[in-house]
């Protein structure tokens, strides 16, 4: 292999590894959940929809816990596999409607974007709390694109490429975990601002345009704050806990 194929391979995988990082709505949705998760040292965790696993290595490595990532993904779930450099990180292929774990395995669930692309949301939220452990609990992002579509068809667009079958409403998301046993302790919008909005929006209609999320991100994190809808965004984010 030559050296430029061998840097081509290195910037793939380094990019594949990494790739939500560079989106700036993927730093916020993870801004806003990691208070509510609260990873700690010798944690048993366990991510829904872990994609290239990128997410599990860096949180294990940074807090001392065990992450079990899960995709439906035999593709991602390998690619999740290579880079596996440590002991507190495993991947497997596996439906977060039917875990393969035993009742009370886990400290912690998480997920980013990942119950509007189940068929069963209701069941997916009674599999996690079956499977963590008394006081444990849940953290997630969820698409709910209930702010006002900038770009006639946005929504469209996105059911279709991305494969969502449900977009959840805040009232919906607490209604259902309510349902699946869970105490709701937050529930907030993500991208609830009309300029994070917009540059999401811009996404979607032009596929593969991705903003780098440190060119901008102090400045929508201000806005999200600042001016930001206290009820409706394109996303929700819930932190829930499984009752001692």
């Amino acid at each position: 292999m030559s050296l430029l194929s061998k840097w081509k391979f290195l910037l793939t995988r380094f990019y594949w590894r990494h790739r939500y990082d560079f989106v700036f709505y993927r730093r916020l949705e993870k801004g806003a959940m990691m208070p509510w998760l609260n990873l700690k040292p010798g944690d048993r965790v366990c991510e829904l929809g872990s994609f290239t696993g990128a997410d599990a290595h860096r949180l294990s490595q940074r807090f001392g816990c065990t992450i079990f990532g899960l995709d439906i993904s035999q593709r991602h779930v390998r690619l999740a596999q290579s880079f596996n450099k440590t002991q507190r990180t495993g991947f497997l292929v596996a439906s977060a409607e039917s875990l393969p774990f035993a009742d009370g395995s886990f400290d912690k669930i998480y997920g980013v974007s990942v119950l509007e692309h189940f068929a069963n949301g209701e069941h997916a939220l009674k599999e996690a709390h079956r499977c963590l452990k008394p006081g444990g609990a849940l953290v997630f992002t969820t698409d709910s694109f209930a702010l006002r579509e900038l770009l006639p068809g946005t929504q469209d667009i996105h059911r279709k490429r991305y494969h969502v079958r449900h977009y959840y409403t805040q009232p919906e998301l607490i209604s259902q975990l309510e349902s699946a046993g869970f105490q709701v302790l937050h529930a907030e919008p993500v991208i609830r601002h009309w300029t994070t909005g917009f540059l999401l929006e811009l996404g979607v209609h032009y596929n593969g345009v991705k903003l780098p999320a440190s060119l901008l991100l102090p400045l929508l994190r201000w806005l999200e704050k600042t001016y930001g809808s206290r009820d409706l965004g394109y996303m929700q984010m819930v932190g829930a806990r499984k009752p001692a």
